[in-house]
């Protein structure tokens, strides 16, 4: 059993719940939190075996959301902070069921590019923004809207002054390189997310020749790896920054042979298109990958008319899976 690293910030900080468990014990919980969201969603179906993929513990996060901290906290925030947290530089978390953002100077589950940037003190907001996403992308560290960044000498031992940081670079998976966005959701464990493309092609190989669907498409992540099996894609993604992202990653493949769509639209508008078309084309090949609400009802409904042979859910809510 492994034991768990202590955190200066654990039980401040709003990120990590479970750092009084054993990794053991918060896999064996997350089993049984899942399993039971399915049980009393489908009452009286015998449900398969769990399997569970396990993480590397820490430093495993390349993207993390960071807040804008006051040049001068308030009484009660510096009464939070424990020994060691008074260096911290001009980022924090936003704190344990509150509205107060605590200062930080190291996370254990972020990369080590981004934990060196947090006890650098590097990393401070981008013009006019109280929180920006900072994502360590094969390029190099990316900033939501140009985060700054200050500006170190060959031995960073003095700070230059600051200049704004990129916002958009290239991020690799599985050997293929994605251009990617600080400001657009991307997985943040790339380790894991290697793992899951890896079962999606092998799902892929199940399915028939014909289209498949990527619906909340992102930047097209598993597009990338899909257009491999089927000679028709269809991608649907309600952010326009995505989906443009997703148009480059696959330009040169299907698109330049006009055999794949973008919609820029939500979920229930893109079915609403689809409904249409009278001689619309069932998918071989559905994967789904929605934000923490889960599908529309409107997209079930779909989804279920449509019958496609293959249907994969990536699920960050084990409630809305169930549902």
């Amino acid at each position: 059993m492994q034991t768990v690293k202590a955190c200066p910030l654990f039980g401040i900080c709003g990120g990590c719940d479970w750092w009084n468990l054993s990794y053991d014990e918060q896999i064996a919980r997350k089993t049984h939190i899942l399993r039971g969201c399915l049980a009393e969603t489908l009452s009286g179906v015998e449900l398969p075996p769990i399997t569970v993929v396990p993480s590397q513990p820490f430093e495993y996060r390349s993207r993390i959301e960071l807040h804008r901290i006051d040049e001068t906290p308030p009484p009660r925030r510096e009464k939070k902070l424990r020994p060691g947290l008074e260096r911290a530089g001009p980022a924090g978390f936003m704190g344990k069921k509150s509205r107060v953002v605590i200062p930080v100077n190291d996370c254990p589950v972020a990369v080590p590019e981004i934990r060196k940037a947090l006890r650098d003190g590097i990393l401070v907001p981008p013009p006019e923004k109280d929180r920006w996403t900072v994502f360590a992308a094969t390029s190099g560290l990316l900033c939501e809207g140009g985060g700054a960044a200050k500006v170190c000498g060959e031995s960073c031992g003095e700070s230059r002054g600051k200049s704004r940081g990129k916002s958009r670079g290239k991020t690799r998976l599985l050997g293929r390189e994605l251009l990617v966005d600080a400001g657009v959701f991307f997985q943040s464990n790339i380790a894991l997310l290697e793992q899951m493309i890896t079962g999606i092609r092998a799902r892929a190989e199940q399915a028939l020749p014909g289209a498949a669907w990527d619906l909340y498409c992102g930047v097209g992540t598993f597009a990338v790896f899909l257009k491999d099996y089927f000679p028709r894609l269809v991608l649907m993604e309600a952010g326009k920054t995505a989906l443009a992202l997703a148009r480059e990653n696959l330009s040169g493949g299907l698109q330049s042979a006009g055999n794949t769509e973008f919609y820029a639209l939500n979920d229930d508008h893109w079915v609403k298109e689809m409904r249409k078309r009278k001689n619309r084309e069932k998918p071989a090949f559905v994967s789904v990958d929605p934000a923490r609400r889960g599908l529309s009802a409107a997209l079930i409904e779909f989804l279920n008319e449509s019958a496609p042979l293959v249907l994969v859910y990536i699920s960050c809510n084990p409630r809305a899976l169930a549902h």
